[in-house]
């Protein structure tokens, strides 16, 4: 046989048979390799004897190469090279004039299939680069190719004499795979196999959020038993279903596969899912005997099991979280704000944060770590704080009502920007975002409290008073206790967990509960209403401490010493005056030029004009107009506001301009008149703290 192939080969031109697949050298001897996908630069060399592919390493002669594009051995390749070009090498029996027709029929078909895969690929591209156009010109092009590629079918079939099998209406799933029964009308009748591996269709489901299908299959790749989740739409479309190849599954017919799976799934029930966690009317996912959670990604997967698996004994944790909650305010706080996060939505209350910091071997990590053990393990459901927005909106999104639960604040590479997150995880949705096809993609929500720690607060003290709203910061500094304490509290709950978290949800989904601990979150918020707290801080306390009595009656047996107390709450609540950013930015710009007096003329004994900021006159700065500007922006204060603020204080007042008022006016500084705004410091300020009364 041997000699047969070297025969064909010795006599073959290479240029020849290349061109009966639309191949030709360019002036350089290359030609595009069909065998990798698309290839825009030419990367095959066709050499005298063969040719080979610096991009995918594919390397043959001119047999190898038809029998690659033919998917046929090598001696039937050698023999329709020998019947097309007339070789004169003896095989037998030559192919007829008809079958050699017949086979040059199947080039163009196999041409035209690899055309039309290609263009699918140009059209993923110019899908996600956004450039509608060129995707419809895509679109069209590919409906044209699948009608010529019908077209020769059917030229090939009736050129062949051979009769088509038609269309099944049912298709057999057993052991071997997936196939249908053709009879022909002389013959016996022929085994068809769409689908050589052997798919077991485990369930139907109804998205609750979306609506959307989809399908779990049970099937094994070759190597183990594999249960995945596909979307519906995938598996009836003939062109996507081809994607199930990449999970081991052996396919024949992409679409006799993709209608065997339509008529299956026509007839298979579809039952209720979920694509995240939390309240479904007055289900509880995955507490849910009801609602199936579906994840198609490792990450939710992960949680998802944390949170669907208890372990341990529940009278281990329970004693446990029992001692942490007595010794540490910290415990206390993590605990109710991980019970409360469930309790938002029923009680129909909006969301916030906890943030616990404080130097290391305060606890920080051990009371986020007793709070993620409620709902189950916590090495899972806790996460780092190091990731993206779009991280956080993601995992906020799928746990939706179960608590977000975040470690190590300082891990966070850009703190200027955590403001606008603790804005996003307590308004409870993403942001609004585009899609490729131009339109606007839908946004995530959830409702639940986040809960944070680090070493130092999670805002500062220049933040505005929205942020401080909606963020409770417990300093966890005074807090100190053995480091065994800690570490057996951390070696229980990590064997013991995933419990109360059931029994807690069971307790909330009555409503007669739900209101008796917003009544008494009502009256507590009474309680403290004339003291002058943050609205929105208020309310979180308040029901912070119902929470945390309810769940002490419920969950620890009335031991009411695990609650969260008056005393605990009240050193962690802001004034409306405290949080006024504009006075903050007031009280900022009075420090900085007392900070900086050497560099105001006057201001001092040693007057250094290295670097000029305006003059005194008194008790009265006039600051240099840009530098008032530049000070506050630098500091993440509105000069506007400020100034407006500072009027009202009567630090300042505005000047005359002749026909409008002007902040600043024209004081001569440095021997030269340049615009200044005036900062007075009346006698109160130094009245305000007695020599006896300074600490130092």
């Amino acid at each position: 046989m041997s000699n047969i192939f070297s025969d064909i080969k010795s006599r073959c031109d290479l240029p020849s048979v290349l061109s009966l697949y639309g191949r030709t050298p360019n002036a350089n001897g290359m030609i595009a390799c069909p065998f990798h996908g698309k290839d825009e630069h030419p990367s095959m060399r066709v050499y005298s004897d063969g040719l080979y592919c610096f991009a995918c390493g594919w390397h043959g002669d001119a047999i190898a190469f038809v029998e690659r594009m033919d998917s046929c051995s090598a001696i039937e390749a050698a023999r329709k090279l020998n019947d097309v070009f007339l070789l004169g090498v003896d095989f037998g029996k030559p192919m007829t004039a008809k079958e050699t027709e017949l086979w040059r029929r199947q080039r163009k078909i196999k041409s035209a299939e690899r055309a039309f895969d290609s263009l699918a690929d140009d059209a993923l591209q110019a899908e996600l680069a956004g450039d509608h156009e060129k995707y419809q010109e895509i679109i069209r092009q590919r409906e044209q190719l699948d009608a010529e590629i019908t077209r020769l079918e059917n030229e090939s079939s009736a050129a062949s004499g051979a009769e088509h099998a038609p269309i099944p209406e049912e298709y057999t799933w057993d052991s071997t795979g997936i196939f249908y029964i053709f009879t022909p009308s002389k013959g016996s009748p022929i085994v068809e196999y769409v689908c050589r591996t052997a798919i077991q269709i485990s369930g139907v489901y109804a998205d609750e959020d979306t609506g959307l299908h989809s399908v779990v299959l049970s099937f094994h790749d070759g190597m183990r038993s594999r249960r995945e989740t596909f979307d519906r739409q995938m598996l009836t479309d003939p062109q996507t279903v081809k994607k199930l190849s990449g999970y081991g599954v052996t396919i024949t017919s992409a679409k006799h596969l993709a209608l065997a799976f339509a008529l299956r799934l026509h007839n298979c029930p579809v039952m209720p899912s979920a694509s995240r966690l939390g309240w479904f009317g007055s289900e509880f996912v995955p507490y849910s005997s009801q609602i199936h959670c579906l994840t198609k990604s490792t990450t939710c997967e992960a949680m998802l099991q944390a949170a669907a698996s208890p372990c341990g004994l529940p009278e281990f944790w329970t004693k446990t979280a029992a001692e942490a909650l007595r010794a540490s305010c910290g415990a206390r706080f993590a605990v109710s704000a991980s019970l409360s996060s469930p309790f938002l939505r029923p009680a129909q209350q909006l969301g916030f944060g906890v943030h616990l910091f404080g130097k290391t071997g305060t606890g920080k990590t051990v009371c986020l770590l007793l709070a993620a053990s409620i709902w189950g393990n916590p090495q899972n459901l806790m996460k780092s704080m190091s990731s993206t927005a779009v991280g956080m909106e993601k995992t906020a999104a799928f746990l939706c009502n179960l608590p977000l639960m975040l470690d190590e604040l300082q891990e966070v590479s850009n703190k200027d920007v955590f403001e606008n997150i603790v804005y996003m995880l307590s308004n409870g949705k993403s942001k609004t975002r585009g899609t490729k096809e131009g339109g606007i993609a839908d946004e995530s929500r959830w409702l639940s409290v986040s809960i944070t720690t680090g070493e130092q607060a999670i805002l500062d003290d220049d933040v505005c008073t929205g942020a401080e709203n909606r963020m409770l910061s417990v300093d966890l500094s005074d807090e100190t206790y053995g480091r065994s304490f800690g570490s057996d509290i951390v070696d229980t709950i990590s064997r013991n967990y995933g419990h109360s978290g059931r029994e807690w949800i069971r307790y909330i989904q009555k409503p007669e509960n739900v209101q008796a601990i917003k009544a008494r979150a009502a009256e507590i918020r009474q309680e403290l209403r004339e003291a002058g707290y943050l609205d929105k801080q208020l309310a979180s306390c308040s029901t912070l401490k119902a929470v945390s009595e309810a769940s002490a009656n419920f969950l620890f047996g009335g031991d009411m010493s695990l609650a969260l107390s008056i005393d605990d709450m009240l050193p962690r609540l802001v004034t409306l005056e405290e949080a006024d950013k504009d006075k903050k930015g007031v009280e900022f710009l009075k420090g900085w030029i007392a900070g900086n007096a050497k560099s105001f003329e006057n201001g001092g004994a040693e007057f250094q004009p290295r670097e000029v900021f305006g003059r005194w006159i008194d008790n009265e700065c006039w600051l240099i107009s840009n530098k008032f500007h530049d000070v506050l922006k630098k500091a993440s204060f509105s000069p506007k506001d400020v100034f407006a603020e500072a009027v009202r204080m009567g630090v300042t007042e505005w000047q005359e301009g002749g026909d409008h008022r002007r902040r600043d006016r024209k004081v001569r500084v440095n021997g030269k008149p340049v615009r200044c705004i005036l900062v007075r410091f009346s006698d109160d300020d130094s009245n305000e703290c007695s020599e006896n009364e300074l600490p130092f």
